[in-house]
């Protein structure tokens, strides 16, 4: 199961976090965005030490992300992005996180996660843009460039960190199984991939009957 559960997604929030984020101990990070990659981001933020902060519009989302590592977490919805920044600045000392992390993608999500960084923060990117930003999301350059902050992309499989990570794993600090919510068998899978694009799903749903 373990196995299983490190698939895409896990490997996704791990380069993220891990490479592309470069999180060290003591550094408040927030994940927007409480999916399959979000959930694994949050308990790999949390693993290496980050102060990670969950925001979501679904509170039974918000509830695994406590259970993977999360320190606190904001429920985003009926908030526009500032309002979103604002609130986790609250929790990370007034002033905000040095490290945010989309993991779902679009406007509202890239935006709040930029209103959430301190002075010269960074944001990683993984979550793609949807139909309505169609890969075009208009960002508040004056606001980056008075703050000094920093946007980079993040995707793919880091292959070549699979020792440092696997090495986690056994250890005992990373527990991606956790992360699985249910099992399910083959003939099953179309209803699930109607359950993920309406966002129904929590965590990693994983075929064990074949």
């Amino acid at each position: 199961m373990t196995a299983a559960a490190l698939g895409c997604r896990y490997m996704t929030a791990w380069r993220a976090v891990a490479d592309r984020g470069n999180v060290r101990g003591g550094e408040f990070v927030v994940v927007h965005g409480c999916g399959g990659v979000g959930l694994a981001a949050i308990q790999i933020s949390a693993a290496l030490g980050g102060r990670t902060i969950a925001v979501d519009i679904d509170d039974q989302k918000l509830a695994k992300a406590k259970e993977a590592g999360a320190i606190a977490t904001i429920n985003a919805r009926g908030l526009n992005p500032m309002q979103v920044g604002e609130a986790v600045k609250q929790i990370a000392d007034g002033i905000g996180v040095e490290i945010a992390i989309d993991a779902l993608g679009g406007s509202r999500t890239t935006l709040a996660g930029v209103y959430s960084l301190r002075k010269s923060g960074r944001l990683v990117q993984v979550g793609l843009s949807g139909g309505d930003d169609k890969g075009m999301i208009g960002v508040p350059l004056d606001y980056l460039t008075v703050q000094e902050l920093s946007i980079v992309g993040s995707v793919a499989n880091p292959h070549s960190a699979y020792p440092r990570l696997l090495g986690l794993v056994v250890s005992g600090k990373l527990n991606p199984k956790s992360l699985v919510s249910h099992e399910i068998s083959l003939d099953e899978i179309e209803t699930v991939l109607q359950d993920m694009d309406q966002f129904k799903t929590s965590g990693y749903v994983i075929i064990t009957k074949f």
